[in-house]
């Protein structure tokens, strides 16, 4: 009879234990990026106006950055600060040939941080 008790208890640890592994991974996913403008890795003849990302969730942006041959590129608006799936930001001027370079940082509601980035070049 013992022996029967114990077992139940350890199944239903185990039960338990599948219980939980199977639900906790959302609850610990960060923010993936879905798309980008330019996309990652691409080569520009033209400087790009905006700069955008597409998130697989609302995230609140804390950091939209760009950096590239010639130091870090000054915006003149971002979307920094509101929850969205899809954040922007303007360059102050124009781009000069070379690579780029985005990092983004950001909070979803759930307080979950994220963060990521992508390149591109602009020919010369």
């Amino acid at each position: 009879m013992a022996y029967r008790v114990e077992s139940s208890r350890c199944i239903g640890r185990f039960i338990a234990l599948a219980l939980l592994l199977g639900v906790a991974p959302p609850l610990w996913a960060q923010a993936e990026m879905v798309a980008s403008f330019p996309e990652d890795g691409a080569m520009l003849e033209q400087a790009p106006e905006e700069l955008t990302i597409r998130l697989d969730e609302p995230l609140r942006l804390t950091l939209f950055a760009v950096s590239g041959p010639a130091g870090m590129v000054k915006l003149t608006e971002t979307s920094e600060g509101s929850l969205e799936e899809r954040h922007y930001a303007i360059p102050e001027g124009r781009f000069e040939p070379g690579e780029y370079r985005i990092v983004w940082r950001g909070t979803a509601a759930s307080g979950t941080a994220s963060a990521g980035g992508y390149r591109f070049e602009i020919m010369e």
